[in-house]
């Protein structure tokens, strides 16, 4: 039943008269000039007097325009029909808890689905994409003005890539560039991008132990690990920029560096890959073995070394797999290079004054 009461629009002192009448989906509010408007339940705010004299009734966005009813047989009929017909507390909290648990399941469902989105993209691309995905990556993580350029390095690197290729997976062209730097670190870009730092070449004893790094970097290129954590972070970023939050800069420097860190499942299988990858070769997997725990060793007393065990644990486990997987084998392996090679790839990072003077 309609009641009457008194309309300001929030601009001026003015009363006018309205009739106001509570309908299923809110106030609809008469004017004296027949014009006729709906406040929706949620559009308004109630505000009661002290033994309910008068009922005022604030609409969004509460700027003063408002309907004020004070005739005393039309307050407590106001009143009545808004708690008969206006969604109660109990079912607005229910409503709100609904939609919140809408929008928890709706999230849920993107966290569930979101891996495999980032599983099928990853699965799904072509090797040409990995490629010119990687060399963005590699031209920007390790510049061609950072890297050695040397006749010993680029022959060693090459050795290597001609003994572990023919028994790779994946029909990559592996592309092994040195940057001379201290960091100890090595990481993998897509289509066969790997790069190995100076520092890194500094720690290890043998070609054998590069290959094995190598080897390790490698199966993270034939098992897409890096291109699953790029593809990732390409995804998050593209989301963030349609949400005007980010991704301005979809191919930085940091968001690429840390798409390159691998989870820790990624540098088992990354191992186990390996040793196999090695033995496959003909390179002794022991090698491996040797070459994280000289890591190991040396990282409480040279920092450096912990950049390459944040992203490549070395483990007690880890080592034993390989000199398992060395006896399985009988020993009968090849040298990558000779000793005095091996000196010669050492010594080209830093030809001035020999190794170290880089730093």
């Amino acid at each position: 039943m309609p009641v009457r009461g008194g309309y300001f629009d929030g601009r001026s002192s003015a009363r006018q008269t309205v009739t106001v009448h509570v309908a299923g989906e809110g106030l609809r509010v008469t004017h004296e000039d027949g014009r006729v408007e709906l406040w929706p339940f949620h559009s308004y705010r109630v505000q009661r007097s002290p033994a309910d004299r008068f009922v005022r009734i604030e609409r969004a966005p509460y700027l003063g325009e408002c309907l004020l009813v004070e005739e005393p047989e039309s307050v407590p009929q106001l009143l009545d029909q808004l708690r008969q017909r206006a969604p109660s507390a109990g079912r607005a909290w229910r409503m709100a808890m609904g939609l919140a648990a809408g929008v928890a399941a709706s999230g849920l469902a993107l966290y569930l689905a979101f891996p495999l989105l980032v599983g099928l993209v990853t699965r799904l691309a072509p090797v040409s994409f990995e490629e010119k995905l990687g060399s963005a990556v590699s031209q920007s993580l390790s510049p061609e003005s950072e890297r050695v350029r040397s006749a010993s390095i680029s022959t060693a690197m090459q050795r290597i890539v001609n003994r572990l290729s023919p028994v790779s997976e994946g029909g990559y062209t592996y592309r092994v560039s040195v940057a001379r730097d201290p960091m100890v670190n090595a990481w993998a870009a897509p289509g066969g991008y790997v790069n190995v730092y100076c520092g890194l070449l500094e720690r290890l004893e043998s070609g054998d132990e590069l290959a094995a790094i190598l080897a390790h970097e490698f199966q993270h290129v034939s098992q897409r690990h890096s291109t699953r954590n790029l593809v990732r972070t390409m995804l998050i970023r593209a989301g963030l920029s349609l949400t005007g939050t980010g991704g301005d800069a979809l191919f930085d420097t940091a968001a690429m560096f840390g798409a390159l860190h691998m989870m820790r499942s990624d540098e088992s299988a990354a191992d186990a890959g390996g040793l196999d990858l090695l033995r496959r070769a003909r390179i002794d997997p022991r090698a491996m073995a040797a070459a994280f725990e000289r890591i190991d060793k040396e990282s409480n007393a040279l920092p450096g070394a912990l950049e390459y065990l944040s992203t490549h644990p070395s483990t007690q486990s880890r080592m034993e797999a390989a000199r398992a997987a060395a006896a399985r084998d009988g020993g009968r392996y090849e040298p990558v290079m000779t000793p005095a090679e091996w000196r010669g790839v050492r010594e080209a990072c830093y030809p001035r004054t020999g190794k170290g003077s880089g730093r």
